[in-house]
């Protein structure tokens, strides 16, 4: 009977890659918290602004003073492209800014890296920087041998230029993104809601009843807060 040879491999971690272990938990929960908060916050943001765009287009659709629910998608649509144009001006003119900035000063510069400069890998030195050394072992799988901390965070005020072009480009990003998260948001819940109001009949609606007991609530309501 023939017997096939059977190879252990070791499988205990040095402390390298107990290191390493540890630097990617590390790296791992700080990201996991970090797409919570921003998951959180576009949540709450998108929910602040499909309340307020359902608040404005309310009263015309309440007492259907618009006809029928494609010309209420219509005029939702249209509120909902104004106050997204509101919003993202800011981005876009802080991103026109920094274009107009980045050209000047690129201009200013030709003698030397000029248009070419990477601001982004110069803001780099604002971080960490880790070297890490990979060797293949016995059975071919590559190890962790080191690592090191190559740098750490630096500021230079020569390079002021970059670090604003860098962090407004990522900031402007980042709120346009938000902005346009915002925007499909409400164009979603303004479709839900104009559904669900027009699906109602109008049997029995009276536009002058409804508003008396609309006033009577409104009144009871600041009564209560006195």
């Amino acid at each position: 009977m023939r017997f096939l040879p059977i190879i252990f491999v070791s499988l205990e971690m040095s402390e390298n890659d107990r290191r390493l272990l540890m630097v990617l938990l590390v790296v791992f929960v700080v990201l996991l918290f970090l797409a919570g908060f921003i998951g959180m916050l576009i949540r709450y943001i998108s929910n602040k602004m499909g309340d307020r765009i359902v608040s404005e287009i309310a009263e015309p659709i309440k007492y259907h003073i618009i006809p029928n629910e494609k010309a209420a998608l219509k005029y939702a649509k249209i509120k909902n492209a104004r106050l997204f144009a509101k919003q993202a001006t800011p981005g876009i003119l802080t991103l026109l800014g920094v274009l107009v900035f980045w050209v000047v000063y690129s201009l200013f510069t030709l003698k030397g890296a000029g248009f070419t400069a990477n601001h982004f890998k110069i803001a780099s030195e604002l971080m960490f920087h880790f070297d890490l050394v990979w060797e293949k072992n016995a059975v071919g799988i590559y190890d962790l041998m080191a690592i090191t901390l190559s740098s750490t965070p630096a500021f230079e005020i020569t390079h002021i230029a970059s670090y604003i072009i860098s962090i407004a480009i990522i900031l402007a990003g980042t709120y346009l993104l938000v902005v346009a998260q915002a925007y499909l948001a409400r164009g979603q819940e303004l479709r839900r809601s104009i559904r669900i109001a027009y699906k109602r009949t109008l049997d029995g609606f009276n536009f002058y009843d409804d508003a008396a007991e609309a006033a009577k609530a409104e009144a009871k309501d600041k009564e209560q807060q006195q």
